[in-house]
């Protein structure tokens, strides 16, 4: 485990799995202040964690205070080969003492590392979620401070799940069903794929990161992974996962053959249904706020409000040692 003096009082170092509680206590730290409401669960973490590229002692790092306090976090997720993410965040306590500087700083030098094998002058971003409210300017000045610049925007969208919730009205020849394990994973895949390739900053998965993702996570459950399918086909999923009173709709795509079929809002309203009878509350979702399939209309239709604005932070690092 590597350790860096950061100053006299905090000292950096890697994560192990068994400071996976503490850093979701420290997530929560920051998270709940900004949103009202934890972000992250021990679920997410550990599939952060546990990704296939992502190795937890060079690709994230905690800042720890004088009394052994975890007081800052940050992963750095590779979406890409040229395009990483960065997660993490400094407790509101210990704000305004460079930590969060010096983690960004961090994580851009593992990006130039992780990108030695491109050749000379390959550009690769760095990418960021912000919270656009007025009590978070500081951490949007972090991040233009650091060279970061907005290049989208994003939205969490709600709707209370109030009985009856909408009957889901299927178009002719499409059948619905839950995932069978064994069967539908590479199936789901292919669809998954081609659903998004046109999605604005769409970078190709490896079937193995998309199944840690998704199908590996500790959060995934196949009766609530929806298909939508012609014939034997799938032409169309939504996949809810479990977050308190909430239900989370965590991805939702219709086949481009299919689309302007009503088969986008007969699955929104399949996961409103079901996700009332388990008994949740909310459901819950995040979309490109200018997305080209004109995805946010769809949910302003079935009763869905806008929560939440996040601003999608990039910064390009011109030139990779090669």
């Amino acid at each position: 485990m590597n350790k860096i003096l950061l100053s006299d009082h905090f000292i950096v170092r890697n994560p192990t799995l068994s400071d996976l509680e503490d850093v979701l206590e420290l997530y929560n730290s920051f998270d709940i202040p900004k949103y009202g409401q934890p972000n992250q669960s021990l679920a997410s973490v550990r599939t952060m964690w546990t990704a296939p590229d992502f190795a937890l002692e060079s690709d994230a790092w905690l800042v720890v205070a004088p009394d052994e306090r975890l007081v800052g976090t940050m992963q750095l997720i590779k979406d890409s080969e040229t395009n990483f993410f960065t997660s993490g965040g400094v407790h509101p306590e210990y704000r305004r003492q460079g930590i969060g500087t010096h983690l960004l700083r961090l994580a851009s030098a593992r990006v130039q590392e992780r990108g030695a094998h491109l050749p000379d002058g390959s550009q690769v971003t760095m990418r960021a979620f912000c919270l656009i409210k007025p009590t978070n300017k500081a951490e949007a000045q972090l991040f233009e401070r650091q060279g970061y610049q907005v290049v989208r925007h994003f939205w969490d969208m709600e709707r209370e799940l109030i009985d009856p919730t909408p009957m889901p009205v299927w178009p002719e020849g499409i059948s619905i069903r839950t995932f069978i394990p064994g069967q539908d994973e590479h199936p789901f895949f292919e669809a998954y794929t081609q659903v998004f390739q046109d999605r604005w900053g769409y970078e190709p998965q490896t079937f193995e990161t998309w199944a840690h993702e998704n199908l590996l996570a500790d959060s995934f459950d196949p009766d609530r992974c929806f298909l939508a399918c012609h014939d034997k086909t799938i032409v169309g999923f939504a996949l809810c996962v479990d977050f308190g009173e909430m239900g989370i709709i965590d991805q939702l795509g219709v086949q481009q053959s299919e689309r302007k079929r009503g088969l986008g809002q007969a699955l929104l309203h399949h996961c409103f249904g079901e996700l009332a009878r388990r008994g949740k509350r909310i459901a819950h979702l995040s979309v490109d706020a200018e997305s080209l399939t004109g995805a946010s209309r769809l949910y302003k239709r079935a009763g869905m409000h806008i929560t939440i604005h996040n601003d999608l932070y990039q910064k390009t690092l011109d030139r990779v040692r090669g």
